[in-house]
């Protein structure tokens, strides 16, 4: 019998012949050895892909926006140490301020408190008028313009000079105490003796805290 003839032997000689055909393996110190001398290879664009993170989905980068309650806090601080609580001490244009000064010089009265006036009353706007008919910088009524001799009270110079004469008028009836004086100017004088103080009116409460906080 011939031997390729034998099953057993053949399948002997084929493997023998597979295993001398393959290349041969080196052993774990060859590999070593190897990494040493010619260093990691490079990865695949195959591998590479594989080790990249997962797309961010939108609540990701919600997550990523969303301040924390402690950031938001000193953020908050921040902003209320660095913005004061309301305007202080507002400058009027340079065309009143000339007359501003005149009738604090001659009223002896502080030019800022008859700038916080007219701030308040007509945000120095010569031609403003209220719903109730009181006119100017310093929205005088039509019969308190009669009494201080003010002709047009859309003239600045004689609005200013007429305001600033009954605000004057104001801190002397109420022995200097502005917040009562403010109040006459606002409410009346007859408002203030009734009430034996400030009114307690919202318009005129307000009135006098925002006058008060200019100056």
């Amino acid at each position: 019998m011939k031997i390729t003839d034998n099953p057993i032997a053949a399948k002997s000689m084929t493997g023998q012949n597979k295993r001398k055909d393959l290349p041969h393996a080196p052993e774990k110190q060859d590999f070593a050895a190897l990494l040493a001398r010619y260093g990691k290879t490079k990865e695949s664009p195959a591998a590479k892909e594989a080790v990249k993170p997962p797309p961010k989905t939108l609540n990701d980068y919600r997550m990523e926006a969303a301040p924390s309650r402690q950031r938001t806090q000193r953020q908050k601080t921040n902003l209320t140490t660095a913005v004061p609580a309301a305007e202080t001490q507002p400058k009027a244009p340079e065309e009143l301020q000339r007359f501003i000064e005149q009738a604090a010089k001659k009223y002896h009265l502080p030019e800022n408190l008859i700038t916080a006036v007219i701030k308040v009353e007509s945000n120095f706007n010569p031609r403003a008028v209220s719903s109730e008919g009181a006119k100017g910088l310093m929205q005088l009524m039509p019969a308190t313009a009669r009494k201080l001799g003010v002709k047009n009270a859309f003239d600045i110079e004689q609005n200013i000079d007429g305001g600033s004469r009954y605000l004057k008028a104001m801190l002397e009836r109420y022995n200097g105490k502005t917040d009562l004086a403010l109040a006459a100017y606002n409410a009346g004088p007859g408002a203030v003796d009734r009430h034996k103080g400030i009114p307690p009116y919202r318009e005129t409460r307000g009135y006098v805290k925002k006058v008060m906080t200019y100056c």
